[in-house]
């Protein structure tokens, strides 16, 4: 739980002094979501306004792909916006 804006400046600052690289995003109307990525993993922190923390962790199986694999998932997941 984090009670105020001055608990938020404290966890990035801990992730910070511990050379962890993150950014700020905002995807909900309700929250401010801070993304890591560290090796092998990518972790969503979403700090919402009551101070509930909600975290997501995905792992990298550690599998490299070739361009093929590039174009199958533009294939997968592109939008048509034409309609």
């Amino acid at each position: 739980m984090i009670k105020d804006i001055e608990g938020l400046i404290q966890l990035l600052e801990r992730l910070k002094g511990s050379h962890i690289y993150f950014q700020l995003a905002r995807y909900r109307d309700d929250a401010v979501s801070i993304e890591v990525f560290v090796p092998g993993q990518r972790w969503e922190i979403d700090v919402l306004t009551d101070g509930e923390v909600c975290v997501e962790v995905f792992k990298s199986a550690g599998e490299i792909y070739g361009s093929e694999k590039l174009e199958e998932l533009i294939s997968e997941f592109a939008s048509d916006r034409s309609g």
